[in-house]
Formats: C-alpha cells, sequence, structure tokens
C-alpha cells in the first residue's frame, strides 16, 4: 500500500454503532494520543501534531439520516454519521456535513453489521444469563483494579471492520 506520511481519514474505520441512530468513525490506524509536557498531541508514524478542541458551532439541527458530526469538545479525528434523525444530540455535538452519492446504501450495509452486546444467549433472568454477567463483572472488575487498560467497555463495537477507503472534501458553498 501507499505510505501515507500524515494522519487522514482515508485510513480511518467505523468502529462502533448505537443501532439506529448514530455510527462513529474516524479512529485513524498508527495514531495515539499521549501526553507531552501537560499537554495532549497525536504521535503518527513518530511525528506529533498539537492537540486542540474544535470549536465549531452552528444552528443546524441532527434532524435527518446521514448526516456528519462531532462531539463539541472532541480534540481528536473522531466523528459520526446519523443513522436517523438524532435530536439529542443537539447542543453536544455540531453538525458539519452530510453523506453523498450511495452513501445511504453504504450506512445500510454498516447497520447489518453486529455488534457486541453484552448479552448471554440465554433469556435474561436465567441462570447462565445471571452467571454471565456475574463473571463478565468480576473480571472487568478486577482488570481495572490492576490498572489493565484493555477493561474497556466494547458494547456496540462493530465486529467487522469497516474502512473509510476514499474521501472527498467538498468545497464550501456560500448560500
Amino acid at each position: 500500500g501507499e505510505l501515507i506520511k500524515q494522519p487522514s481519514l482515508s485510513s480511518a474505520i467505523f468502529w462502533r454503532m448505537e443501532p439506529g441512530e448514530l455510527v462513529e468513525a474516524g479512529k485513524i490506524r498508527g495514531l495515539n494520543e499521549m501526553d507531552v509536557a501537560g499537554s495532549k498531541a497525536l504521535d503518527y508514524g513518530g511525528k506529533l501534531y498539537p492537540l486542540a478542541k474544535a470549536l465549531e458551532s452552528n444552528s443546524l439541527s441532527h434532524d435527518k439520516r446521514g448526516l456528519l458530526t462531532r462531539k463539541l469538545d472532541m480534540v481528536g479525528p473522531e466523528f459520526g454519521v446519523t443513522l436517523a434523525p438524532a435530536p439529542q444530540l443537539d447542543g453536544s455535538s455540531v453538525v458539519f456535513g452530510r453523506v453523498i452519492d450511495g452513501g445511504d446504501q453504504i450506512l445500510e450495509k454498516i447497520e447489518g453489521i453486529p455488534v457486541y452486546t453484552y448479552k448471554a444467549a440465554d433469556a435474561s433472568g436465567s441462570v447462565a444469563g445471571e452467571i454471565f454477567a456475574a463473571q463478565k463483572q468480576f473480571y472487568v472488575n478486577a482488570a481495572k483494579s490492576i490498572g489493565d487498560t484493555r477493561a474497556s467497555d466494547l458494547r456496540n463495537k462493530l465486529l467487522r471492520k469497516v474502512e473509510i477507503r476514499q474521501l472527498t472534501i467538498l468545497p464550501t458553498q456560500e448560500s
């Protein structure tokens, strides 16, 4: 493959989904957040990029499917794509674009990918389900107590890799 010299969303992945609400993307392979002299920075291939909060603001509502959105206090490349109207994101996130040309078919395919649910195969309230929940909680708490950073909540993480292969920045349209 072609060597990418700086971080780019063209090497990012979709990684998590809130079914019927939002699919999250923007994790870039090889891009790591680190603390440098008390400030946050991103490391990519040995080069440091200072992190700064995105100060975007507008009055657009999360009122339809296919809108690109990011949290107001976001400091990395992560973003989301709405899967339906999501008014609960208004005020905490900002709309900065939309999916175009065939994007709905792509979103439908992503929605079809299974996600981690953290639910036992047996019905809720069953003995097996209660044992599963207790074991899961025990191991997560044990790992966290010894500082194991791998003990994270994977709920709604996509079970298949979905890469962003092509990205186009459209010119700003003046109204």
